[in-house]
């Protein structure tokens, strides 16, 4: 009887997180630059500043003095060995590593390099492979409870 409850909630569990990875791939194919999205992570509702284009890709929250809203989210179109810097940052960010609708990892307090040549600033990457990349405030991962393993769900994408 416990085999058979273990095995019918695990079957829920899998079709609820390919269902959510399915709703956020709708959503993040909707993002445009500067869209705010609403999400689900780990249980706190956060409101994100999006960026979708290649040219808001590269410059992310470079030259900025804070992050606007809760964090910024970038998309990409599927799940790759991704790779950040910290180029012309002026503060510490936390970056959660998403694949689908879970967190894949996080980097804690990566910091600003400033006066670093761009062929010396260190390089932030998931331990495996992320389609979705969140960046919030050191520290932030850790106030809100985000670990490997916490679900993430677009909730609605605010104009």
């Amino acid at each position: 009887m416990n085999k058979l409850f273990i095995l019918i909630f695990l079957c829920f569990a899998f079709t609820a997180c390919a269902d959510n990875a399915a709703n956020n791939k709708i959503f993040a194919k909707k993002a445009t630059d500067n869209s705010v999205m609403e999400v689900n992570i780990g249980g706190q509702n956060l409101k994100l500043l999006a960026v979708q284009s290649d040219a808001a890709k590269a410059k992310g929250l470079s030259d900025r003095d804070n992050v606007p809203e809760d964090g910024m989210i970038f998309f990409f179109d599927y799940p790759a060995p991704l790779a950040f810097w910290m180029k012309d940052m002026r503060f510490a960010l936390d970056m959660v590593w998403i694949n689908g609708a879970e967190v894949e990892s996080i980097t804690k307090n990566a910091m600003p390099q400033p006066g670093a040549k761009d062929k010396d600033l260190k390089i932030y990457s998931p331990l495996l492979y992320a389609d979705t990349v969140i960046e919030l405030k050191a520290g932030d991962a850790d106030k809100y409870g985000i670990q490997p393993g916490s679900v993430f769900i677009i909730r609605r994408i605010e104009k």
